[in-house]
């Protein structure tokens, strides 16, 4: 019966056979060996232990054990030590397919190396990528902050084996000892001048060694609190999404007036010109707004607990997936400001005839609040010059997308005024029935008070008040406490102490 052993390779946990587990130990240390001599060697036997692993993952189901063939498979396609040192014989290895990675490239980079991974991604010249995203910056700073977007989230290629896999070449050894190769070439012309800061610049280097250690400790430290925060917003944005979803009811302002819906159903049937419009416009507010937020929150669990976060596969589908969100919600957008495009005014007037002098205007609740309740409702108070009359001038304005259309939705718009002896009731607010859309309806009254006229209001009327001016210069909402006459020279307090 053989032996299992339990171990770990690239920190992912396996079970081997003895046998299995000897010799891909003895392969794994001849490749330590071997590039442990060379500078940057430590990365590539990383690189060359994860990539064991994701070929390990490959090739088993969960729960089995890794066998002798198992891993002979995976040296195969690695490749032997003895390949890249000339001192064997150089094996076919088996065929890889590697499909491409997107990492940020910068090693090419201009900023971030964004263009230049796009570039090696989809095998365009980078300087055509870069032209399409200053014409994109042009269009409202959708360019700069598509690339912000890239910069965060598309991790840059720092090892060797991302690099390889930026490029679509097969991660094995003898790649990466070519890729190493590189590396070491370029460097070489710089290590003259290197070499000759070092010699007169030896004094100064404890110094800068301790400036950048504490430049990257700040840095980590402001990371870890970016961090933090980002995925504390992302769960109360979370649960505020999830509430404004589930919830019966929502107060939208406009302005200083109010529109207040019962349901969302509700809301999208008054503004938006199809139901299917306005379920699709909620949608892509959450798509907007969750994918970026999802993607933010990956990267800070992964700052936080040096994780590897990569999308993979799910760039391009939630990319474009969020991309069409925002194409959806500019063409709603369109669509409902054209809704809007054109007004029309309804204007009547009413002579009130109160007993005596006196006139108290009182603002009540409408009585049916079956629809959409709107209280933009504004009372202007004046001096009648003309006569000695009391006079009510409603202006009832609507938009539309025509102005024959705005004129009917204004003409209807139900707006009913009493009076009764003393009292002006006055409605605080309207209501919108079914088919009736909402077109930013409102109404704007314009009270006429004979010189001599005595006036009193109510609290509510002193919230729907249009700067009414008076030689105290009492503020609209504190005007309910007195009793105002209006005079040659205007509205002026009767009881004022």
């Amino acid at each position: 019966m053989k032996k299992n052993i339990q171990a770990s390779v690239g920190k992912v946990s396996f079970t081997f056979e003895e046998d299995a587990y000897e010799s891909l130990s003895r392969y794994l240390h001849s490749i330590e060996n071997h590039f442990s001599r060379i500078r940057g060697g430590q990365d590539v036997v990383e690189d060359i232990e994860r990539r064991v692993a994701e070929l390990l993952g490959q090739r088993l189901k969960a729960g089995e054990v890794v066998t002798l063939s198992d891993a002979q498979a995976v040296m195969d396609i690695l490749g032997e030590v003895e390949e890249i040192t000339g001192q064997g014989e150089e094996a076919k290895a088996p065929l890889q397919v590697m499909r491409k990675r997107l990492y940020r490239d910068t090693e090419r980079r201009v900023l971030g190396g964004v263009c230049a991974g796009l570039g090696a991604f989809l095998g365009l010249n980078p300087l055509w990528l870069r032209l399409g995203w200053l014409v994109l910056f042009f269009f409202f700073g959708t360019g700069l902050l598509l690339y912000l977007i890239f910069w965060i989230v598309v991790p840059a290629a720092v090892t060797p084996a991302e690099k390889l896999e930026m490029q679509g070449k097969p991660v094995d050894l003898r790649n990466l000892s070519a890729s190493l190769g590189r590396e070491m070439e370029g460097t070489l012309s710089g290590m003259k001048a290197r070499k000759r800061w070092e010699d007169w610049g030896e004094a100064l280097r404890p110094t800068l060694d301790r400036l950048v250690r504490l430049v990257r400790k700040f840095l980590r430290l402001g990371g870890t609190v970016i961090s933090g925060l980002i995925l504390l917003l992302t769960f109360f944005l979370l649960v505020l999404l999830i509430q404004l979803a589930l919830g019966e009811a929502s107060l939208i302002k406009i302005g200083a007036a109010g529109v207040e819906m019962q349901s969302w159903s509700q809301g999208i049937a008054y503004i938006f010109p199809s139901a299917w419009q306005g379920w699709g416009v909620l949608v892509a507010v959450f798509i907007f707004i969750l994918i970026p937020l999802i993607i933010l929150a990956a990267r800070a669990l992964a700052f936080l607990f040096q994780l590897r976060f990569h999308l993979g596969w799910m760039l391009i589908p939630s990319f474009s997936l969020w991309l069409l969100s925002v194409g959806f919600l500019i063409w709603s957008g369109v669509v409902v400001l054209r809704q809007f495009s054109a007004s029309a005014t309804r204007e009547e007037s009413l002579s009130l005839k109160p007993h005596g002098h006196r006139l108290h205007v009182q603002m009540d609740p409408p009585e049916n609040l079956e629809g959409l309740l709107v209280s933009d409702v504004r009372l202007h108070i004046f001096r009648n010059a003309s006569d000695s009359l009391w006079r009510l001038t409603l202006q009832k304005t609507s938009y539309g997308f025509s102005r024959v259309f705005a004129n009917s939705l204004a003409e209807a718009l139900p707006y009913e005024v009493v009076v009764q002896d003393a009292r002006l009731h006055l409605p605080q607010a309207f209501v919108l029935p079914q088919g009736m859309p909402y077109r930013g309806q409102s109404i704007e009254l314009f009270l006429y008070v004979p010189e001599g006229g005595l006036l009193t209001i109510n609290p509510a009327v002193a919230e729907h008040l249009a700067f009414v001016p008076n030689l105290q210069q009492i503020r609209d909402e504190d005007m309910h406490r007195f009793t105002w006459v209006m005079t040659a020279k205007g509205l002026s307090c009767a009881d004022c102490p």
